[in-house]
């Protein structure tokens, strides 16, 4: 009855808040190649492509990108019913599990992945199954758990790659159980084969020459090239990250951001209560502890030397693992007051996080992108090339390839284009001696050319005046 309450009260506020189409800058692209049975940026999310082209394809709601925005709040949902199983072993008070599990459920960060279409609430969900599996396996340290554990996290890997972050963690688990050589080995072996499975979709689908294929780069005439998939070079240059590879240690190790992350999704509260859990499972629980310090701070480093916009939801494993120090400090906060103080505690608390994060979370009547993209298709003229960046080309290619409409319309990626302004030069060059019309979006025309303007747009990103200009 706990677990029902607790996923239909957390699916309840993800639906009331769940974006109607697509939003922020992956979601077009993620919703455009699942789809399709496409090949995204790297790293590919294979089982997200497959279960989101299942799921954009259900006749539920009026679009594919409400779909795939609609799995991530049943995703979530089932995390925060399997956050509540994990913390039962860690607090004694089955009401602060519940109160603690609703905390993380309508915490800022965690709030935002559950209402759009993007690859973090499943990831979630499936490091949740491995934490509630690790958790049974330190309880009851027998050979089906630590096999299930393997699995469990082979899949978690499949579904997002990164998550091989928490391998640290969950080899740690083993050791101090002492599990046996022979069923770490078989473990890690089912894991390992389950992630490899889930690579074949990438020759599969590299040779079936697919709609969506944003793995690869634009040469100087203009044609993408592709980074080939069906080789073992290609897998690794996708796994790896290598498209993304300059966003590394752009800024140096900014420990700052991951601390106002935490701060901003915890509302500073969570962030008190988790530092006095640690405290109190310093004290009890060292072993534990020390596991867990080694999973978040192997997944915080990566994070804290990454330069990507999007990294605070990215931060979401670790938001996670934050919950076991926070339900046990919040435990140890509210056991010594008197009952019907902690009454109001364990209700108040969550009902501070829902209210304070409703207003801003909220995207039920969020519109923008989509009404951004059709002021775009309506003024773009026919037959016209058009360059953007990532955030402006991506909505106008959802709509291309989900609901064929501007075919007429050729667009370039300019992050494709490797950050090369001598090759972007080169085929606009070629594109105006054809003849053609050339629009670049939001002022990315490069140096040396003669412009007029098209028309204005505010940038739903930025809240700006956009400017689209028609090079003359």
């Amino acid at each position: 009855m706990i677990s029902l309450s607790l996923f239909f009260t957390s699916f309840f506020l993800y639906f009331i808040t769940l974006a109607p189409s697509i939003t922020t800058v992956d979601t077009p692209e993620f919703v455009s190649a699942a789809y399709t049975l496409g090949i995204p940026h790297s790293p590919g999310y294979s089982l997200y492509m497959l279960i989101g082209h299942f799921v954009t394809h259900l006749p539920i709601g009026d679009n594919p990108a409400f779909r795939m925005n609609l799995l991530s709040a049943v995703a979530l949902a089932c995390t925060v019913v399997l956050l509540y199983h994990s913390l039962l072993r860690f607090v004694e008070n089955r009401w602060v599990a519940v109160a603690s599990s609703l905390i993380f459920a309508s915490s800022y960060y965690v709030w935002t992945i559950g209402i759009i279409a993007e690859v973090y609430a499943l990831q979630l969900m499936t490091l949740a199954i491995c934490i509630r599996l690790a958790v049974a396996l330190w309880n009851n340290p027998m050979p089906r758990y630590a096999l299930s554990l393997g699995c469990a996290f082979g899949i978690a890997v499949a579904m997002y790659p990164a998550s091989a972050l928490f391998a640290p963690g969950m080899l740690a688990v083993y050791v101090s159980l002492k599990i046996p050589w022979r069923i770490r080995i078989l473990s890690g072996g089912l894991a390992i084969l389950i992630f490899f499975a889930s690579l074949l979709y990438f020759p599969i689908r590299y040779h079936a020459n697919p709609q969506v294929n944003t793995v690869g780069e634009f040469n100087s005439q203009g044609e993408f090239e592709a980074v080939d998939l069906s080789t073992i070079d290609g897998i690794i240059w996708l796994l790896s990250g290598r498209q993304f590879q300059e966003m590394f240690f752009e800024q140096g190790i900014n420990v700052a951001e991951p601390i106002n992350w935490f701060l901003g999704n915890f509302l500073g509260i969570g962030v008190v209560m988790g530092v006095l859990g640690l405290a109190f499972w310093w004290g009890k629980h060292r072993s534990l502890l020390w596991i867990w310090l080694i999973t978040c701070s192997v997944y915080t480093v990566f994070y804290a030397v990454y330069g990507a916009d999007d990294r605070q939801t990215m931060f979401g494993a670790v938001y996670l693992l934050w919950m076991i120090p926070l339900a046990v400090g919040f435990e140890d906060v509210i056991l010594p007051l008197k009952w019907r103080n902690q009454i109001v505690a364990l209700i108040s608390l969550p009902l501070i996080f829902i209210l304070v994060n409703f207003s801003h979370v909220n995207l039920r009547e969020d519109n923008r992108i989509p009404d951004y993209a059709e002021v775009l298709m309506n003024e773009l003229p026919r037959d016209a090339v058009v360059f953007g960046n990532w955030r402006d080309v991506m909505p106008l290619y959802y709509f291309q390839v989900v609901e064929n409409r501007r075919l007429d319309l050729e667009l370039y990626n300019l992050f494709l284009f490797g950050h090369d302004a001598e090759r972007i030069k080169s085929v606009t060059d070629n594109l105006i001696t054809q003849g053609k019309v050339v629009v670049f979006l939001n002022n990315s025309v490069p140096s040396g050319y003669s412009t007029d303007v098209l028309f204005f747009q505010v940038d739903p990103f930025t809240k700006e005046m956009a400017i689209h200009q028609i090079i003359r």
